[in-house]
């Protein structure tokens, strides 16, 4: 059944969303809803919290700033949080489940709060609804993992918009990134410099992402100052659209290879998939393979697992005082920041 929504020009246009979708998708009252929307909401649960959040932007919702009252001499108190790909992909990954938390305490601090608006398959409908919220309700955005000619820089740029982004790329003048690029080519320095490993492997993510792009840049410069051999094959990316475990199943057919790989660095959260995997192949770690992982959670000692430890909640924080300056026209606020990154040794890689 199509969407109800007025006939304009011989096009039918979709309705506009109002507070009482909203309420009626979160499961509670309009005037919780707007209780929300205006900042009155410390005592709400956090579940109820989310419920709402996620309707605002499921519904993609604009409320009216004159009718809210919400507009200041800054502009809106509202800060959006854009986040490429699947919300679900995105609340599962230690990096989000950290970095965003932090851009969003720092900004409470401040009176501001802060809107996750995930991506949908429709760009062209996301652009325009970031667009229209940066009429008085946005003062600005966070934009993660940018791609070239990346259309939401463009279309900010275009508006005069302030955004900062998460993660480098040389198009963009504000933006917070950490050098993931060294963390790798470290990881991969100490297992074949320490342990003598030959053929590393990487479970690579979505190479449409600058972070998993720039995993693989510091992999590769790892292989070649070392004079290992780069191999394309062990390079397991995931794939848009391939069903979930895909990059997984590659890896199975990977390990029943020869030679198969002797080290492989892999994302904290495949470590329960790959150790299955393992153990399905009886290969033992380290005697077999060894691990090292990355993005991983916030307080992980070394120990059991060899890791690249990064800086994500200054990320956040650094992003959002970033944003605050941006806010105040100061100039302070202008340029990248890049942050360190940490290589843990542990039993996972033979250490």
């Amino acid at each position: 059944m199509a969407a109800a929504g007025t006939i304009r020009g011989g096009r039918i246009v979709a309705k506009k969303k109002t507070i009482q979708d909203v309420a009626r998708a979160a499961g509670v009252s309009k005037a919780t809803v707007s209780n929300f929307l205006n900042d009155r909401h410390a005592h709400f649960s956090s579940a109820t919290a989310a419920r709402i959040r996620k309707a605002v932007s499921s519904l993609r919702y604009i409320p009216d700033p004159g009718a809210r009252g919400i507009k200041s001499q800054e502009g809106g108190k509202s800060l959006g949080i854009v986040i490429r790909n699947s919300l679900d992909h995105a609340v599962t990954t230690a990096y989000f489940q950290q970095v965003v938390p932090a851009i969003a305490d720092a900004l409470s601090a401040h009176g501001y709060r802060a809107l996750v608006i995930p991506e949908t398959r429709d760009r062209q409908r996301d652009l325009t609804y970031i667009r229209e919220l940066s009429k008085g309700l946005i003062a600005g955005y966070f934009l993660f993992d940018i791609e070239t000619d990346d259309p939401y820089v463009e279309a900010l740029e275009l508006d005069g918009v302030k955004f900062v982004c998460i993660g480098y790329n040389r198009q963009v003048r504000n933006f917070v990134a950490s050098r993931h690029d060294l963390g790798m080519e470290a990881a991969v320095a100490h297992l074949s410099e320490a342990h003598g490993s030959r053929r590393i492997a990487v479970l690579a993510g979505d190479l449409s992402q600058t972070i998993a792009r720039d995993r693989v840049k510091g992999y590769r410069a790892g292989l070649v100052s070392r004079r290992l051999r780069w191999s394309e094959r062990l390079v397991l990316p995931r794939r848009r659209g391939e069903e979930a475990g895909g990059d997984i199943l590659r890896l199975g057919d990977l390990l029943a290879s020869n030679p198969r790989p002797d080290a492989l660095l892999l994302p904290y959260r495949k470590l329960h998939e790959v150790e299955t995997l393992l153990e399905e192949r009886g290969l033992r770690v380290p005697e077999d393979i060894r691990l090292v992982l990355f993005d991983t959670p916030g307080g992980m000692q070394g120990g059991r697992h060899s890791h690249i430890k990064t800086r994500v909640p200054q990320i956040g924080k650094t992003a959002a005082d970033k944003m605050l300056l941006l806010l105040k026209n100061n100039p302070e606020g202008q340029g990248g920041v890049f942050l360190d990154v940490d290589f843990v040794p542990g039993q996972s890689c033979g250490c």
